[in-house]
């Protein structure tokens, strides 16, 4: 289900390539609707590798499981992004269109400086999350044998809250120095952005070591009130996102406040059991979320380039006619990501059982 709330808020939010010029507040819903969906592929990625890390890993602890997890993830992630960047390489020499460092998309170096991104824009976000799964083992385990008094679990939640203060007070650090962009200089930037996966890790410790906290996490009020807040936080800062001079506090602990929603939100999608029986595969609301799920990472890679194709093709037409393109460019990216599905993500995730009889 979040999977799929979240590529619904990507895609909503690249349509304001079409249809930006009719609506006067477009563009500001647009942006909105991409940072929290996004954001949300940040927080749902470190829920569901929080999970396999405390449930299957670090309770063992050996390199044994840990190089079965990367493996495990890598073989989930890597393939699809590598053969859409290989596509993009073949399109780019076919239309003798300059190339970038291959070799910065190649090792998810691309955010650094962020124009190289340019080539494939939604990258950025693969480059935060891949450095997070590698980042984010090797922290845990640290912190689960910090010489302190506190038992395993609490020591590896202390290493948590620690990591996620340390990114926001370099975000601090950094919005105090210099003018900066809210986007490409801080939301971008992976050393500054490792905390919205953490987030997700800390919602997936209060799942494992701390179910009932979890599960009152999981009302509807909370899930209310994160709604709520997340509103209130795109209506109040509108305007500061673009400004380099903008607001400090929006560069540094705003991200916090966005993840940090976010995350009770999860709870309550993991935990509402009204939520499960509305969402039941059998019924048709159910099969949408599924397929949603299912082929979110796809649709994902491979969007942007027809939604820029065919929103160029529609720059000079009127609103039917723009309606028109923007069917074919959903059209485009839902028959290519269910290829790509296909031949590539499904044939590797029937191979990733081999390598452990966990569901990774």
């Amino acid at each position: 289900m979040a999977r799929a709330l979240a590529i619904a808020a990507v895609l909503a939010a690249h349509s304001g390539l079409f249809f930006a010029r009719f609506w006067r507040d477009m563009n500001g819903f647009s942006f909105w609707s991409g940072v929290f969906g996004v954001e949300l592929f940040f927080v749902l990625s470190g829920l569901l590798i929080g999970k396999i890390l405390f449930r299957d890993v670090l309770p063992h602890c050996s390199f044994r499981k840990m190089g079965i997890f990367f493996l495990r993830r890598w073989m989930r992630t890597l393939p699809a992004y590598y053969a859409v960047l290989a596509l993009l390489v073949i399109y780019a020499f076919a239309a003798q269109a300059p190339l970038p460092h291959i070799w910065r998309y190649a090792a998810f170096l691309q955010n650094c400086p962020p124009e190289y991104a340019a080539f494939f824009p939604v990258s950025w976000s693969l480059s935060v999350e891949q450095w997070a799964y590698i980042a984010i083992p090797p922290l845990l385990l640290t912190a689960a044998h910090l010489p302190f008094s506190a038992s395993r679990e609490w020591r590896m939640l202390w290493g948590i809250v620690a990591a996620v203060a340390f990114c926001a007070m370099m975000r601090l650090y950094a919005a105090a120095d210099a003018p900066a962009l809210w986007d490409e200089d801080f939301r971008k930037q992976v050393p500054f952005r490792l905390d919205a996966v953490l987030f997700g890790v800390g919602a997936a410790w209060l799942r494992q070591y701390r179910p009932g906290i979890h599960a009152r996490l999981g009302h509807v009020f909370v899930f209310a009130a994160s709604v709520s807040l997340l509103w209130i936080f795109a209506r109040h800062y509108s305007g500061a996102v673009f400004q380099p001079e903008g607001n400090v506090f929006l560069k540094s602990f705003g991200f916090s406040v966005i993840d940090m929603s976010l995350a009770l939100g999860l709870c309550f999608l993991d935990c509402s059991a009204e939520l499960r029986h509305a969402l039941d595969p059998a019924a048709l609301p159910g099969k949408l979320a599924l397929l949603g799920s299912r082929y979110a990472y796809s649709v994902y890679l491979v969007h942007w380039t027809p939604f820029i194709f065919f929103s160029q093709q529609a720059e000079k037409s009127s609103l039917p006619g723009v309606m028109a393109f923007y069917i074919g460019a959903l059209a485009v990216t839902f028959i290519t990501a269910y290829m790509l599905y296909r031949m590539i993500e499904e044939p590797c995730m029937r191979i990733r059982p081999k390598f452990s009889s966990t569901d990774i």
